[in-house]
């Protein structure tokens, strides 16, 4: 019996196969296990099914998208031309070359955005019968134009026990994205758009100098002629019925599918797990300072090609592209410290970083900083439930005030992050030098393009050129001459790549310092080192956050943003006064003599002594001139800035002085332990007296007056504990 009434809608694409579903934290899922494969061009489903599935980087616009609607979008080209197209296509002899299941979620889309789906018609748990022109009778659900869901029924009018089911779409409107298997699903995509000649014109053309040339190498070289037609791979196509209609949030729930599918599987890299998870505050607002970045046209702000945030390695705490000036987890990092603290962090300037930390004390400082008492009514509705605000936590928050919370976030302390990494003096030099090298990068030839992508354009391109050239020079190696390889375009693209670095650095010093000499270039390429790190980023958090709660009497919500603006002119004020030696060269470590930046390492716990160095550039004359100036908000007190400097001054004098007594244990191991403390502490206050005299214009009686005040504490400054000291440092 037919559906009367029903509005007819032509379909273009559908799939077949058995039904399933399952419950996932995600919500409810239904697919369809059915196959894709290659082999001639012809109208099955299984045949269009190759071509149709997308990888995310594909189907939508980086460039349109803010990062809560990212699902997984680095995508190893190397690892898919060089070992999973030779395994569909070369010979196995121990047994027949097999794939698990790609997994794949249809998704509404206007245009390349991200949209929602109508809702079902009938409802999904109305059985309505629909017999087709085969004579069989299904359950059939309409999603407007979107898509068309069907299960087969027997002759009552029940499911079938066969269980077959069709999943009906048109690509104008829903798009079937790769949820996991993506590689998989390129080594498909790539023999067929090459073997095809279809890459020309497609959403993937820029991929194409991975795979062709590899590719039709492979073919040639095969003794046997390859029958395509035999090289097919199960395929898992999902959907979501609970997220369908305009309240759904498909994308939303999908991403969640994605983490849910994965977490048995290998870990993800630390950057990914930021950009999923949705079940961290303190990710939801680092992907929000992302978010800002992509969608702002706001030239003062640092450029989003300025933060590296889709490194696929474990360790990402150190940035590895030498273009940019943060990464995702630095950002990650000053927003936990800002927002979450805990206490001791922000408020003691001598509490040293360690390894655990109270949880309920970070939620209640995250609720305090964010002022979550004026967001929220003390129980309020959260979906039909009941929330009390004081529950807020990092882990536990109503998902309907996800963007409340996030706005919040943006607008006071997001704004502080991005105005630290954006208006200080060498942040800002950086990205103007960032910049003009990306108006001036001339993209006449394939590989100028390629190189330009992995810089500034394509997610993953900058790994894959990195991991394709590594494995040829690996080749070229074992090949000592005899039969060298030819040197691919992604290759030469590497080493356009490669040879930009010297040109930005000449242009970024000719920014910084206003000069291109060697020695200015190599200076200012120590310095970025040092102002780049995650030490130095984390510490300038740690002392805005210590100024605004110690050195703040009137704390108005307002008035963070203002912080942010007023620290950094503050500290340009400093840097830029012309003196000798040049204050941008502050941090480092060379020359030798008087340098006031004694620390080696630049990992996590040394914000602590980073938070020092800004403090007493802050309390510099000139710093201070910024700060109490009429209108200047908020109105930071100078006598607790000076306090909070003298503390922090205290504790680094401390950690000096154990850092130079390791030194002399190492060097002067039978020497009594007095007598090495007592030359380290002599030492040490002569180094620091120096280097406060050279860069601050602190007098010897000045210094003096201030080691005596503080003497009798001294002792008791933890310094570093001995096992967080530098095991390399010697100073």
């Amino acid at each position: 019996m037919g559906l009367k009434g029903r509005k007819k809608v032509d379909f273009q694409l559908h799939v077949e196969g058995t039904w399933g579903d399952f419950r996932t934290p995600a919500g409810r899922v239904e697919y369809i296990l059915t196959k894709a494969r290659l082999g001639p061009d012809d109208a099955t489903p299984e045949r269009r099914l190759t071509k149709n599935l997308a990888p995310v980087r594909e189907v939508l616009k980086p460039e349109d998208l803010d990062f809560n609607q990212l699902l997984q979008r680095d995508l190893d080209d190397h690892r898919v031309a060089s070992a999973l197209i030779p395994y569909l296509l070369e010979r196995n002899e121990t047994g027949p070359a097999f794939f698990p299941p790609i997994i794949a979620v249809l998704l509404p889309f206007d245009d390349r955005t991200p949209s929602t789906f109508p809702s079902f018609k009938p409802p999904a748990d109305e059985f309505k019968v629909h017999t087709d022109d085969r004579d069989l009778a299904w359950h059939q659900w309409d999603s407007g134009e979107h898509a068309r869901v069907r299960r087969l029924a027997d002759e009552d009018g029940a499911p079938h026990t066969v269980n077959l089911a069709q999943l009906w779409w048109n690509p104008e409107h829903a798009r079937l994205l790769v949820l996991d298997g993506q590689h998989r699903a390129m080594a498909l995509l790539a023999l067929d758009r090459t073997i095809s000649k279809s890459w020309e014109g497609s959403t993937g053309e820029r991929y194409r100098y991975f795979y062709e040339d590899r590719i039709r190498t492979l073919l040639r070289e095969s003794e046997d002629s390859v029958d395509l037609s035999g090289v097919e791979v199960p395929v898992a196509v999902t959907w979501l019925p609970d997220d369908f209609g305009p309240k759904g949030t498909p994308h939303l729930a999908a991403r969640k599918l994605f983490v849910d599918v994965n977490r048995e599987a290998r870990q993800p890299s630390e950057s990914r797990l930021i950009l999923l998870s949705d079940s961290e505050l303190l990710n939801v607002f680092t992907r929000g300072l992302l978010s800002e970045l992509r969608g702002s046209d706001d030239a003062s702000l640092v450029p989003l090609e300025a933060v590296e945030y889709d490194n696929p390695e474990p360790d990402i705490s150190r940035s590895v592209r030498w273009s940019v000036s943060t990464n995702i987890y630095v950002l990650r990092q000053m927003t936990k410290r800002l927002v979450f603290g805990p206490p001791k962090y922000q408020l003691d300037v001598t509490a040293q970083i360690a390894r655990r930390e109270n949880e309920s004390e970070k939620d209640s400082t995250m609720r305090q900083q964010l002022w979550v008492e004026d967001l929220f009514k003390v129980t309020f509705d959260d979906e039909g439930t009941a929330f009390d605000r004081n529950r807020i936590s990092n882990l536990n928050f109503p998902l309907s005030k996800v963007d409340a919370l996030e706005s919040r976030f943006m607008e006071t302390w997001g704004s502080v992050v991005l105005t630290i990494l954006s208006k200080i003096e060498p942040y800002a030099a950086h990205s103007a030098a960032l910049r003009d090298l990306k108006s001036g990068w001339s993209q006449t030839n394939d590989v100028d393009r390629l190189a330009f992508d992995a810089l500034f354009g394509s997610v993953g391109m900058f790994w894959t050129l990195r991991s394709t050239a590594r494995a040829h020079d690996d080749l070229v190696r074992r090949s000592k001459g005899v039969n060298t390889p030819a040197k691919p375009q992604t290759v030469s693209a590497w080493e356009v790549v490669e040879a930009k670095k010297p040109e930005f650095e000449k242009i970024r010093t000719k920014h910084y310092l206003n000069n291109q000499s060697d020695a200015s270039i190599k200076g200012a390429n120590l310095a970025f080192e040092l102002f780049n790190s995650h030490a130095c980023q984390v510490g300038l958090a740690l002392t805005a956050v210590n100024v605004w709660l110690n050195c703040v009497d009137d704390r108005k919500r307002s008035q963070v943003p203002g912080l942010g603006d007023l620290f950094a002119s503050a500290i340009n004020a400093w840097m830029g006064s012309a003196t000798q030696p040049n204050r941008k060269l502050f941090l480092n470590r060379e020359p030798k003599a008087n340098a006031l930046n004694l620390i080696s390492k630049l990992d996590a716990p040394r914000a602590v002594e980073f938070r020092y160095f800004w403090l007493e550039v802050l309390a510099s004359s000139e710093a201070l001139v910024v700060l109490e100036e009429k209108s200047a908000e908020p109105k930071i007190r100078r006598d607790r800035l000076e306090e909070q400097r003298d503390e922090a001054r205290a504790y680094y004098l401390s950690y000096c002085t154990k850092q130079r007594l390791k030194y002399l244990k190492r060097v002067n191991p039978t020497d009594s332990e007095s007598k090495l403390l007592k030359s380290a502490k002599k030492q040490a206050k002569a180094e620091l007296r120096g280097a406060l005299h050279k860069w601050f214009g602190l007098s010897t009686t000045q210094f003096d007056a201030w080691h005596d005040s503080t003497s009798s504490s001294e002792d008791t400054q933890s310094g570093s504990d001995d096992e967080d000291l530098d095991s390399d440092d010697v100073v």
